[in-house]
């Protein structure tokens, strides 16, 4: 319920749109949740590269860095 819970909640839904399901259709509701949750793993496992991490993932640049 404080901004900064509901500015980290955003972030994540709009990059979960852009990435994943915009301009998307999909033929069944299964379809769209293994999509879904195949790019929420991909954010949460640090796989996902960043700009301002100079397009590395978290991962990646914690090896990097270590």
């Amino acid at each position: 319920g404080t901004p900064p819970d509901s500015a980290v909640a955003e972030s994540f839904f709009k990059t979960l749109k852009r990435e994943s399901v915009e301009g998307r259709s999909y033929g069944t509701r299964d379809e769209a949740k293994w999509d879904i949750l195949e790019c929420i793993e991909l954010i949460a496992m640090g796989v996902r590269m960043h700009s301002a991490l100079d397009y590395m993932s978290p991962a990646e640049c914690e090896r990097q860095y270590a």
